[in-house]
C-alpha cells in the first residue's frame, strides 16, 4: 500500500501548526491490534519525530477518523507532551534509584504514593495523571480543529474501544497499581464539551 497521502498529510498539519521544518518518520507495523504512538520534539518549530501506526488501524478506521488520528499524534509531537511526560518519569525513576539504600527517600516516595493513591480515591488525580489528561484532550481538539468536524475524532475512540466506553483511555500506576486516567466515556464527554465552546467561539 503506498502511504505517501499520509506523510502528505502530515506534513500539512504540522505546517498549518506552525512549523518551518518537518522531519518526520511513518511507520507502518504489520499488526492487527490497532495502535498508533509517537515520539519527537518541537525544537523552535523545527520538527523532529517519528509516528508509528499498526495496519490493524487501517482495518478499524476509514480515511477521515485515519486523518483525525494522524493529528492527534502529530499535536502530541508539536506541542512537546512527549519530553514533558519524559522528564517526569526520568524524575521519578531517577528518585527511586536513590531510594535503594536510603530510608528517606524511599519512605518519602512511598508516601507521596500513597497520597496519590488516597486522592484518586476521593475523585481527583495526581499531577502526573492531570498532566496526561491534558495532553490526550489537548491533542483531541486540536486535531478536531484541523479537521473542522468532531465527528471523525468521536468515531475513532468509540471504534478503538471496542464499543466498550468503560474502557481505560490512558492508564497511571500508584504503587504499582494500573489506574484509569480517564474512561473513553469521560473523554469523549469532555471532546464535546469543548468542543461546543470552540463552536461558541467561533474556532470550529
Amino acid at each position: 500500500m503506498d502511504y505517501k497521502h499520509l506523510i502528505n498529510y502530515l506534513d500539512d498539519v504540522f505546517k498549518r501548526l506552525g512549523a518551518s521544518d518537518v522531519n518526520l518518520q511513518l511507520a507502518i507495523l504489520d499488526s492487527d491490534a490497532p495502535y498508533a504512538s509517537a515520539s519527537g520534539i518541537n525544537i523552535s518549530g523545527k520538527i523532529y519525530g517519528r509516528i508509528t501506526l499498526t495496519s490493524g488501524l487501517f482495518k478499524l478506521l476509514d480515511w477521515r477518523e485515519i486523518k483525525y488520528v494522524l493529528g492527534h499524534e502529530a499535536v502530541h509531537i508539536y506541542m512537546n507532551h512527549l519530553p514533558v511526560k519524559l522528564l517526569s518519569k526520568s524524575i521519578k525513576n531517577a528518585l527511586v534509584v536513590l531510594s535503594i539504600g536510603n530510608p528517606a527517600i524511599a519512605m518519602g516516595l512511598l508516601t507521596s504514593e500513597m497520597l496519590n493513591l488516597a486522592m484518586y480515591k476521593l475523585g481527583g488525580l495526581p499531577s502526573e495523571a492531570k498532566i496526561t489528561k491534558e495532553q490526550e484532550l489537548q491533542a483531541d481538539l486540536w486535531s478536531i480543529i484541523l479537521m473542522g468536524d468532531p465527528e471523525p475524532a468521536v468515531n475513532a475512540l468509540i471504534k478503538l474501544s471496542g464499543g466498550d466506553l468503560s474502557k481505560p483511555s490512558h492508564l497511571w500506576e500508584a504503587l504499582g497499581i494500573p489506574l484509569p486516567v480517564m474512561s473513553v466515556e469521560e473523554r469523549l464527554s469532555e471532546i464535546l464539551k469543548r468542543v461546543i465552546i470552540l463552536k461558541r467561539e467561533g474556532i470550529l
